[in-house]
């Protein structure tokens, strides 16, 4: 009963979102995973005027804690739920207006772009095979609205979900992490096995799977492109800027980005390949870089 919240266990809520801040961690916390509360998964749904008051009760007991991001969703289609939805995310908004709120969709929800609520967009396809993560990422931000988009969920390592593909590999780590942020993305999550995943539930999580080389591998993303101009960057998805990559719908796919005031010129290649870079798009001459992505190395001035 959302309605007569479980003290005992929102300490333990507490004490989680302490910890983590006290480690500088940003969570983005989960109101109720609708998929397995009347959603595809099953179980009861929670009729819209109970999830508000919950909501409610929430947003007030939290809305001063520093390192916390809403979602409302949790795998769930927003077609199945919509009325629960939008009653619990009003009713959130106005109890806490300090924290962003988002959305966790099956797969992805863009048409919620218009809602007053949503700060950002998630989209997620845990797999290997297409539409690759470049493509989705690019369909969300061409939109009208466009709101942020995070790549909440891409393949799995060392394991995806979905798709033809079922061995993910380090590489396949490292674009799909890549694709997304030089196509639009706002930030990419790494999903790793299960046991990863065990915090309290049955013991100490396993830190021989939390610290896997691939985690690193998606870290170093933000270790290169933190420095830079990166959120300035506007994709380029004519391909007007670096020549050589691989085609549209292929896993050679150059994934390029150049900064609304040409100040920078980024792009990623997942296979090793000769590019042409057209350095008119610049709008000063400026210094390159080579980058490791296996291990947030550079190369160059």
């Amino acid at each position: 009963d959302v309605t007569q919240p479980n003290e005992s266990f929102f300490a333990g809520v507490d004490e989680i979102l302490a910890y983590a801040e006290s480690q500088g961690m940003l969570l983005t916390v989960g109101l109720l995973w609708l998929a397995d509360n009347g959603g595809w998964s099953g179980g009861t749904a929670v009729p819209p005027s109970q999830f508000a008051q919950y909501a409610r009760w929430l947003g007030h007991r939290y809305r001063s804690q520093g390192n916390l991001i809403w979602f409302l969703g949790g795998d769930e289609e927003i077609s199945v739920q919509t009325e629960t939805t939008k009653a619990g995310a009003s009713a959130l908004l106005i109890a806490d207006p300090n924290h962003l709120i988002s959305y966790h969709p099956r797969s992805e929800a863009f048409e919620l772009r218009f809602e007053p609520w949503l700060a950002f967009n998630s989209f997620q396809w845990n797999a290997n095979s297409p539409p690759y993560s470049y493509q989705n990422i690019r369909r969300g931000y061409q939109l009208t609205p466009t709101r942020p988009i995070l790549d909440a969920e891409p393949a799995y390592d060392p394991s995806p979900c979905c798709g033809e593909d079922p061995v993910t590999t380090p590489q396949k780590v490292r674009r799909n992490g890549w694709w997304a942020m030089l196509s639009g993305a706002m930030g990419v999550v790494y999903g790793g096995p299960r046991g990863a995943w065990n915090v309290g539930a049955s013991g100490a999580p396993d830190w021989g799977q939390v610290s896997r080389p691939t985690a690193a591998h998606t870290g170093n993303i933000r270790r290169i492109l933190e420095p830079l101009a990166w959120s300035r960057l506007v994709p380029d998805f004519g391909n007007t800027v670096v020549a050589g990559g691989g085609s549209d719908g292929s896993t050679n796919y150059v994934a390029v980005a150049v900064a609304d005031d040409r100040s920078l010129i980024a792009a990623y290649t997942p296979v090793a390949a000769t590019l042409q870079v057209d350095l008119t798009k610049l709008s000063a001459s400026g210094t390159a870089q080579w980058f490791d992505p296996s291990s947030g190395q550079a190369q160059g001035p």
